[in-house]
């Protein structure tokens, strides 16, 4: 963490403190990183997960998450959907039981335009049907 927001010769750095991220000043040091951490639900599974993507590591901006919960969160994510009037992760979407093809036959049909409520639940032979099935929007 410290690392990859504060050495530019850090892989990671262009991403974290190339962006402008920043480790809050009492977490420089490990003692009172620590002492957050265990007051905090730090569990040896789990990894630190930023809340807001765009802010910094902070008290309260910062949470223990499994590695699947981090992946939901990443700056690469695409926007939450609405579907059957429910807000999820595209990804959580993706796992949800009314999806009827694979994760990346609905992360493509999203790429495409499709409205994505058919997108989850149209059929895999629905591609030999063409537009009739994409929204009205061009596709991206």
């Amino acid at each position: 963490m410290r690392r990859r927001c504060t050495q530019p010769q850090d892989q990671a750095y262009p991403r974290y403190g190339g962006r402008g991220i920043k480790v809050c000043p009492e977490w420089m040091t490990y003692a009172p990183f620590l002492k957050w951490a265990l007051a905090n639900g730090y569990e040896p599974h789990l990894t630190l997960e930023r809340i807001n993507n765009d802010g910094d590591y902070e008290p309260g901006n910062c949470r223990w998450a499994t590695r699947k919960e981090q992946a939901l969160n990443t700056s690469c994510s695409l926007p939450p959907l609405t579907i059957f009037g429910e807000t999820k992760a595209v990804d959580e979407w993706a796992s949800d039981t009314r999806n009827v093809v694979s994760r990346l036959a609905f992360r493509r049909r999203l790429q495409l335009g499709w409205e994505p409520q058919r997108a989850l639940t149209a059929p895999k032979d629905t591609r030999r049907l063409g537009a009739r099935h994409r929204s009205a929007s061009p596709a991206a």
